[in-house]
């Protein structure tokens, strides 16, 4: 993958959103069969500036080492998804939209966003029903507060985008696989509240809706297949009650994990190993790519969508987990694959939803602490420590996931961008110059 355009400037005032980033990711192709409606083919992505800034954090921690500097200011310009995860974050939307305006030109753009504050429990499992990393802020049960004072007013602040901007929604991470796999008492509302997002949402002009669907260690199971069509299905089916005219694109898989798309055969973890008839502890959706596959077969008999988001963020490495189903803060993850449309047959793009560095949860502490986090719990022996709490910068697990980068995917781009033009962009008085990559060493000149 080649980043056709890289640059970066950042105005910096210590409010977050308070930052401009005047940058361009043009999404490469892929090379399969183009689907006509892919919104990542052929168009700009948004950069988001807030990413950068944390980036950057890291960044000035290792001014002696040129070689990981060049690596991590690559990273930077990379595009990730905006989580719309609190209702202080509502008030991010427009700044985000204006940033988007700006690095398009005019052009097509794409800002992804991650929408995820379903009703769910307050304080002793969070809104997945399932972890404590995370917690929500709406109860459980009270789709009304859900709709009236998160999904609507989202809604019209979308509403204010720029023609040019097209929007790509991923609704409510884990929600309605937590409904499949668990069934628990606070996930009664999910459906009807995921429902009423799509139906809201596709009124937007330029916008394409995906449902997330888990991850093939967790719904590829064989007792949990069946139930996945069916449940997709009944969500689709309240959404056309509401508005006749609801849509979905297709679906998000692997959102904040570490499995590869490709997982050449490989044990996924290593507690099952080895494989047996190509099956890891009875589940042969060892990757991403069989998962979507298998579950295309069910949702194109149940006359669903059957295209896919794939995100690929941490999944540069196989195997490293004990336990397939370890989460957070895997110590042994690298990168994967950058941002690219149409990689497979079944695949819109994969994208990097869960910003690498983002942390998945505190490793120490007394409140809100998951045990699948610290790593002397014998459900965190996976875990990487000293992590914060979820969502806030994790250094350490940023720079060990560039370390552990796929060379032929990551190290591979930066040296094909060594041999790649200068380019240049300004902003006022200050110009970032990306120029002279020898091999993998990114040299950045501040000109005034």
């Amino acid at each position: 993958m080649q980043l056709r355009k890289h640059c970066l400037v950042a105005f910096v005032a210590y409010s977050a959103i308070v930052i401009t980033v005047l940058a361009q990711y043009s999404t490469p192709d892929g090379g399969a069969a183009n689907r006509v409606g892919n919104p990542f083919f052929n168009t700009l992505q948004y950069v988001n500036p807030i990413y950068a800034a944390n980036v950057n954090k890291s960044v000035a921690l290792y001014s002696n080492n040129a070689t990981r500097v060049a690596l991590l200011q690559v990273v930077a310009t990379y595009p990730t998804f905006v989580w719309l995860s609190s209702f202080s974050a509502i008030s991010t939307i427009l700044a985000h939209l204006s940033n988007a305006a700006n690095q398009s030109n005019g052009r097509p753009i794409v800002v992804p966003f991650v929408i995820y504050n379903i009703p769910g429990m307050l304080s002793k499992a969070c809104r997945d029903c399932s972890a404590l990393a995370s917690p929500g802020q709406i109860p459980p049960g009270a789709l009304d507060q859900y709709k009236a004072q998160f999904i609507d007013p989202i809604l019209t602040l979308f509403a204010t985008k720029q023609s040019n901007i097209n929007l790509v929604l991923i609704i409510e991470p884990d929600a309605l696989p937590d409904v499949i796999a668990y069934n628990c008492a606070s996930a009664t509302t999910y459906p009807a509240a995921i429902a009423y997002a799509i139906a809201k949402f596709s009124t937007l002009a330029n916008t394409t809706i995906y449902l997330d669907a888990g991850n093939g260690p967790w719904l590829g199971v064989p007792g949990l297949r069946g139930k996945i069509a069916p449940m997709y299905q009944s969500v689709m089916t309240l959404a056309k009650a509401i508005n006749p005219k609801a849509s979905i694109r297709g679906y998000s898989s692997n959102l904040s994990n570490y499995n590869p798309f490709e997982g050449r055969g490989l044990c996924p973890a290593k507690q099952y190993c080895p494989l047996v008839d190509g099956a890891y502890n009875g589940n042969e959706c060892i990757d991403e790519n069989i998962f979507t596959q298998t579950m295309n077969t069910a949702f194109a008999s149940a006359g669903l969508p059957t295209r896919w988001l794939i995100d690929t963020s941490r999944s540069g490495q196989i195997g490293v987990r004990t336990y397939w189903s370890s989460w957070c803060n895997i110590r042994g993850a690298g990168l994967g694959e950058r941002a690219i449309s149409n990689p497979a047959s079944q695949v819109d793009a994969f994208v990097w939803v869960k910003p690498p560095g983002n942390s998945d949860g505190a490793s120490n502490g007394t409140s809100g602490i998951d045990p699948h986090c610290v790593p002397t719990d014998p459900l965190g022996v996976d875990a990487l420590g000293g992590a914060p709490s979820a969502g806030a910068w994790f250094d350490a697990h940023f720079v060990m996931l560039v370390d552990n980068a796929s060379p032929a995917k990551f190290v591979a781009s930066v040296i094909r961008q060594a041999s790649a033009s200068t380019h240049t962009t300004k902003a006022s008085s200050y110009v970032w110059q990306v120029a002279n990559l020898p091999l993998i060493l990114l040299l950045n000149k501040l000109i005034l």
